[in-house]
């Protein structure tokens, strides 16, 4: 019984996570930038088929390497298109907003930070800082 409810927080979770890193910012930027609404059904799919493939991904990563970049990369873009959305929102309740200017203008920033963090990831080898960290970590040198 315990087994059962772990699992099921475990998909309930993940699918919770699932639309609002994927589905919702999309919905809304939609909504912003054609003033339509997406119907409920539709997004149910999309997050089910998201969730999936996130499940299968993390659940088999040993077989799915090829699906790393694509599975790191979207969460990537969700979390940043999820921050811009809600910010887009919160400022859209004080200050009436063109709301087409609005959806550009974030869908511009989306873009800008994605490169952005793609360049810094390249540039920076997270490996190479860990290394130095427990280097420094293993010293025992004392700051002044």
């Amino acid at each position: 019984m315990r087994n059962i409810l772990q699992s099921a927080l475990f998909f309930i979770i993940v699918y919770t996570l699932t639309y609002f890193l994927f589905v919702y910012p999309f919905e809304i930027l939609n909504e912003f930038l054609f003033l339509e609404k997406e119907e409920r059904r539709i997004s149910f799919l999309y997050t089910l088929v998201i969730s999936s493939v996130l499940i299968l991904y993390y659940r088999y990563q040993h077989k799915f390497r090829y699906l790393k970049f694509i599975v790191n990369e979207g969460v990537a873009i969700g979390f940043i298109s999820f921050i811009y959305v809600n910010i887009l929102i919160f400022l859209n309740l004080f200050i009436e907003i063109n709301s087409f200017y609005a959806g550009i203008t974030i869908m511009i920033l989306i873009l800008l930070t994605f490169i952005l963090t793609f360049y810094f990831k390249l540039l920076f080898n997270i490996n190479r800082i860990v290394a130095l960290y427990n280097d420094i970590m293993r010293s025992n040198i004392m700051p002044k």
